[in-house]
């Protein structure tokens, strides 16, 4: 798409580049006459050069200047026109090349958004319509159940709901987490994890759930995401592991690792970054019986990076996945902290 630029800024170009001309010329002139009232031949011949030169280079620049706004104001009107991947790219000239540069890295800032939108609007009217139809039969069932039976199935529905608030939460989380300010506050992460690994070993009595970590272990965090991308790594790990699963926090140089290792399918080394982008979900073993819309490693990283720091999966010794987070701890012991 090209466009020609608006008659202010093509005017307002040409009018410095005239000025400059003008002026660079007027010198000439004054200094070439006054040399020669002097007597003296060859500096006003030097001087009128160098003014001339100075003049060009003026007129260069702004012709320069003319053409990047060109290139500028065509890449911002396709982007308003809704084309995310027009880009002025680098040869804009050095006049504007960083407003080039910020209405560039705009556009990519756009274009991610647009395309998390759309995979955020397929992932909800894909994932909710299944929790949302057994909800709709367990109803019904449970409308001409009695006794036991009705107990079974309230217990049902009740576990169906809790999924859907699950997913809503971690939709909103995700909508809205570049947005917040990351709050700092001391986290004991022996009591958290404590926390973390009894609900998570509910999700599947059968597997075991270990966990070892310092007593009086303190982590600036932010409370309400640090412990929620936590919790999406130990039920990801409970959801897939055979039979065990243990977690484990290592400190050092000012910084806390914590790990969480299973003894299931694993990842494939050529989907370790791809298991963490939102709303993707491995074929295969890991994505049996899922559940969720894809978000939670998606929201761990995000969380992990917002604390600048880090999390990746490698190969468990354990023969399975292990993911680990780690950030700087920025805390102290908990008895110095009371």
């Amino acid at each position: 798409m090209h466009t020609r630029p608006s008659s202010s800024i093509r005017g307002g170009l040409t009018r410095v580049v005239l000025v400059f001309g003008a002026v660079g010329i007027t010198a000439a002139l004054l200094v070439l006459w006054s040399s020669a009232s002097d007597g003296r031949g060859l500096l006003p011949i030097l001087a009128l050069s160098v003014a001339l030169g100075l003049t060009w280079g003026a007129f260069v620049l702004g012709w320069r200047a003319l053409s990047g706004l060109r290139t500028l104001e065509a890449t911002a009107r396709a982007i308003a026109a809704g084309d995310l991947a027009a880009r002025s790219g680098p040869d804009v000239g050095p006049v504007v090349g960083e407003v080039a540069e910020a209405v560039d890295g705009m556009a990519e800032r756009f274009a991610r958004m647009w395309a998390d939108r759309e995979a955020l609007l397929a992932a909800v009217s894909h994932e909710l319509r299944s929790p949302l139809q057994r909800l709709a039969f367990g109803v019904e069932l449970l409308s001409g159940a009695d006794g036991d039976e009705a107990e079974e199935r309230l217990r049902e529905v009740q576990d169906d709901i809790a999924e859907l608030d699950t997913m809503v939460g971690d939709l909103l989380l995700w909508a809205r987490i570049d947005r917040q300010t990351v709050m700092r506050e001391p986290l004991v992460l022996a009591e958290v994890l404590d926390d973390l690994v009894s609900k998570a070993a509910r999700l599947r009595p059968q597997v075991r759930v270990r966990m070892e970590a310092p007593p009086d272990l303190v982590l600036l965090a932010d409370p309400r995401h640090v412990p929620r991308a936590w919790a999406n790594l130990l039920h990801n790990a409970v959801r897939y592991a055979a039979s065990t699963v243990e977690v484990r926090v290592r400190h050092r140089d000012g910084q806390v690792e914590l790990w969480v290792d299973d003894d299931g399918p694993g990842v494939p080394p050529d989907q370790a970054e791809r298991i963490f982008e939102p709303f993707v979900r491995l074929d295969a073993a890991r994505s049996r019986d899922a559940g969720g819309v894809g978000l939670g490693l998606a929201l761990a990283r995000r969380t992990a990076r917002a604390h600048e720091g880090a999390l990746w999966v490698e190969r468990s010794s354990r023969g399975g996945a292990r993911f680990i987070y780690r950030q700087e701890i920025g805390g102290r012991t908990a008895t110095s902290a009371s």
